[in-house]
């Protein structure tokens, strides 16, 4: 099996994460280790003394007053910007500062990206940690696949012996936990046992990531993840403004969003209980954000022409950004934000400027 039939299985070193009392989780601080999922990728993990993501070759250090000058830039989000699937060389964050030095702009871009995050998680993360950075300007990434729903959701039911999972409701016993991370034949029967229950589950196609926003749910349930974002997007706002710091968004697409033929043959293969809307994700959080004057970037469009250009910017199992997506995705955000940061960067002394849509 290992070398035949290698099986994917989300594996991390001990200890990624820590409980929060105020936030529900966050990344340890001063972390080394490792995260994988054994088939695409096993990628180093380091955090700073904040718990954000860093260099685990040291080459920078993540943290306000220790890192390389500039205009200081915060990217908060889920395990996108993170960087699920690279090495914190190509992530995001990475990559759109380099974009913007090459363009002239001293920058420096941290990376406060954690998995599982949704908006509310992350104003709470600004709020508790943003003093001790003072971004100039706050950069969110909103994931379009969960981040309506993820307001509802309690986080620390997902923390467990330091690792986060999802969903929350099933955990490994210490048997299962050795197997799942020893065995690809046991591994390869759990497989086939959820694509088993998902074929008689109505509602569910987790194999091809169709979010629960994509499927019309009851319209009080949709009323209920809307009003929970809006609430989340208002505290992240108030504590951006608390840092006199500039914000601005974009969408990350998920991958059927951007690989539409997936969902050529989906009803044949998962049953579902209504139509799938593909851009009602979009449609709510350019509202929310438009009435609340927040100047934002939706990814989608760009992507799916990249895609039908032949760029793979999704690992194929995973479904998180390759290189080539954190690379466009910076590179797309750089041209947006490059002018307010010309201002910024020449009026250092000055109040963060109103960013124009």
């Amino acid at each position: 099996m290992r070398v035949v039939a290698r099986q994917p299985a989300r594996l991390e070193s001990p200890g990624m994460f820590v409980a929060d009392s105020s936030i529900g989780y966050r990344l340890a601080p001063s972390y080394s280790g490792y995260r994988g999922n054994r088939v695409e990728y096993m990628n180093r993990i380091r955090t700073d003394t904040l718990g954000m993501r860093t260099d685990p070759d040291g080459a920078r250090v993540n943290t306000s007053g220790e890192a390389d000058s500039g205009v200081p830039i915060l990217v908060l989000g889920d395990s996108f910007i993170f960087g699920q699937g690279v090495e914190a060389r190509e992530v995001f964050s990475t990559k759109l500062e380099q974009r913007l030095r090459a363009d002239g702009i001293s920058a420096k871009v941290l990376n406060a990206g954690v998995p599982g995050y949704g908006l509310r998680e992350e104003a709470s993360w600004l709020s508790r940690f943003g003093g001790k950075i003072h971004p100039r300007l706050v950069i969110i990434g909103i994931y379009l696949g969960n981040d309506l729903v993820d307001g509802l959701r309690n986080p620390a039911q997902r923390l467990r012996d330091g690792g986060v999972t999802a969903p929350a409701t099933t955990w490994h016993t210490p048997i299962s936990a050795w197997l799942y991370a020893h065995s690809h034949l046991y591994d390869l029967a759990i497989e086939g046992a959820v694509r088993i229950a998902m074929l008689l589950r109505p509602g569910h196609a987790g194999e091809l990531e169709v979010g629960d926003q994509l499927v019309s749910p009851d319209p009080a349930a949709r009323k209920a993840e809307t009003d929970s974002a809006a609430a989340a997007l208002d505290d992240l706002l108030r504590s951006a403004a608390s840092l006199e710091s500039a914000t601005f968004a974009f969408f990350i697409p998920q991958i059927v969003q951007v690989e539409t033929w997936r969902l050529r043959d989906l009803p044949r293969r998962v049953a579902i209980a209504g139509p799938v809307d593909l851009t009602y994700p979009n449609r709510i959080f350019s509202r929310l954000l438009v009435e609340r004057n927040v100047p934002f970037l939706d990814l989608t469009s760009p992507f799916q022409e990249a895609a039908r250009q032949g760029d793979t910017l999704y690992l194929p199992i995973d479904r998180h950004w390759t290189l080539r997506g954190h690379e466009l995705a910076a590179a797309l955000v750089a041209r947006v934000i490059e002018s307010s940061l010309r201002d910024v960067a020449d009026r250092a002394a000055t109040p963060a400027p109103h960013m124009a849509r």
